[in-house]
């Protein structure tokens, strides 16, 4: 869905690469970290980019690029002072090993944002239209409720056989990293199938999991 939310500052360098992709016909839509920080009200991330381009029109549009992760569709685009802007491709999963995606490109925003792990993670932001896109109500997550102490956290809903292929613990391990900072807000994580421990073994010996150990598993809630 489309719905209003504070506009964001999104730095002049990353407009500029969305304007040129918008200028030569593409899509551009800022993704990522700084998405969930701004709406955890939380210090922002870098911005990445997700876009209707293919690899090779990226690099065929900008003069400066890094290939990043290009066998996977993100090409690192250098801006001028030479700070590296990843921009990805629209992709879709059509196969994993539970570590490593087959994807396929031509596809919409949407199928691209349904690939993330967490609804928080499938968030949208247009830098130059100023709109959101939150297909899976991943902002609820939030509250401004006084008093409230929890945050809720919802896998996005998938393809359930890709998903028995995935690594969970890795997954899991992956978006809840950030959340270490909340300041001991307590994660819930709405999905029964989800078991918290199963992260803690793909996690460096540094970055213990003391912040949401103590979450617990729920229910999905009722639609």
């Amino acid at each position: 869905m489309t719905f209003a939310l504070p506009h964001l500052e999104v730095p002049a360098e990353v407009v500029e690469i969305a304007q040129k992709l918008e200028d030569a016909g593409h899509e551009a839509w800022c993704v990522g970290g700084a998405l969930r920080d701004a709406i955890l009200k939380d210090a922002q991330s870098d911005y990445d980019l997700a876009t209707s381009a293919t690899p090779d029109q990226v690099q065929q549009l900008f003069r400066r690029t890094v290939p990043v992760g290009i066998r996977f569709g993100t090409v690192g685009v250098l801006d001028r002072a030479r700070r590296m802007h990843e921009v990805t491709t629209f992709r879709r999963d059509v196969e994993t090993d539970g570590r490593h995606a087959v994807v396929q490109y031509g596809v919409t925003l949407e199928d691209d944002l349904a690939r993330r792990d967490f609804t928080i993670n499938a968030l949208a932001y247009h830098p130059l239209r100023r709109e959101w896109r939150d297909p899976f109500d991943g902002a609820s997550c939030s509250t401004d409720e006084p008093g409230a102490q929890e945050q809720i956290l919802r896998r996005v809903p998938g393809d359930d056989e890709l998903r028995e292929e995935d690594d969970v613990g890795v997954r899991l391990a992956r978006p809840l990293e950030p959340l270490d900072d909340l300041g001991g807000v307590a994660v819930e994580v709405a999905d029964d199938a989800i078991d918290l421990s199963e992260c803690e073994s793909h996690r460096p010996a540094d970055q213990p999991c003391a912040s949401y150990c103590g979450a617990r598993s729920a229910q999905p809630a009722a639609s």
